[in-house]
């Protein structure tokens, strides 16, 4: 369909963009930029992805193969069962911290 945005409706607020947000923050990256790196993808494709833009398959392999303890129900449907003990921590204080500061969760750079 002509003009149809590739981008879901609701953006940085849709559940999968505040996940992937929160996983930088627990996994300790300072910046968007770093953590694109380490994923071997280009930052403006993590941007996109931490601003609503659908999760791949493909991106979602490499989250799952490059944060230990990382399950595809979480990052997609936010079940945390498939967790790491460690990494449901983590999650948890990155949730907490940016709660207690009265902001979305977003990048420390």
């Amino acid at each position: 369909m002509a003009g149809m945005s590739t981008q879901e409706t609701g953006g940085k607020s849709l559940p999968t963009a505040k996940r992937i947000r929160q996983l930088r923050e627990a996994e300790a990256y300072p910046t968007a930029t770093a953590f694109a790196v380490k994923l071997g993808i280009t930052i403006s494709r993590l941007s996109n992805l931490e601003n609503g833009y659908p999760l791949s398959i493909d991106v979602a392999d490499r989250l799952v193969k490059t944060v230990p303890g990382l399950s595809l129900d979480w990052l997609y449907y936010g079940k945390e069962d498939g967790l790491s003990l460690s990494l449901r921590k983590r999650l948890q204080e990155v949730r907490g911290t940016a709660a207690k500061d009265g902001r979305t969760t977003r990048s420390r750079s």
